[in-house]
């Protein structure tokens, strides 16, 4: 979420025009509040269906990706709100029609479907400009693709700091690293004075003195 927060920030303060889709469920909902935490921190608000738009959830999973490089519109012909999006006339979706209108694609993802089915159904197959933002679990599976098919990709909480200082946009992300921090801190800490018990129990038990 504070990878998405800091994202819609930085967005709206260059002025990007942001096409949001959710492929899990609860995405559309999570970009609804991302938007509104960066709207807040900037003073200045997206205007609806000309700066930005929310065409919801689909279901289809790598289905729903592919069919995006034949037609956005016949994919999500409602928005998040229900709004036709053929009869609404949005300005920010007129011209847009598949990948090839679209400049870049940032995806956030968990799990699945997510940044490895992005890679083979859009960067692979549309030549989509693609960036993440992954959890750190999932960050391994998908860095053989940076430099690829993947233009940066951002890995758990770390990630989402350092994209934080990169746009100095500081945020929760910054914040929670602290606390993060001081926590392996802790861990490392009592693993040291575990070995540290272990061997010098081991070396009593040689000198017979147990």
């Amino acid at each position: 979420q504070p990878m998405a927060e800091t994202f819609f920030q930085y967005a709206l303060r260059r002025n990007f025009k942001a096409v949001v889709i959710g492929l899990w469920p609860q995405g559309p909902i999570q970009a609804e509040r991302a938007r509104e935490v960066a709207e807040a921190k900037e003073g200045k608000q997206y205007e609806y269906g000309v700066d930005y738009i929310n065409l919801g959830f689909q279901a289809g999973n790598e289905l729903v990706i592919q069919r995006m490089g034949s037609s956005i519109p016949d994919v999500f012909p409602r928005d998040y709100f229900g709004h036709s999006i053929k009869e609404s006339e949005y300005p920010i979706m007129q011209g847009v029609r598949n990948f090839s209108n679209i400049d870049y694609v940032f995806n956030l993802s968990a799990g699945y479907p997510g940044t490895v089915e992005w890679v083979l159904f859009a960067a692979d197959r549309f030549s989509v400009n693609l960036g993440a933002g992954n959890t750190a679990v999932q960050a391994p599976m998908v860095y053989p693709y940076l430099g690829k098919q993947l233009k940066g990709v951002l890995g758990g909480m770390k990630g989402g700091a350092e994209f934080e200082i990169l746009t100095n946009l500081k945020g929760r992300a910054t914040s929670y690293m602290v606390g993060q921090t001081f926590a392996h801190a802790v861990i490392v800490f009592f693993i040291i004075i575990a070995n540290i018990a272990y061997f010098a129990t081991r070396e009593e038990k040689k000198g017979g003195i147990l």
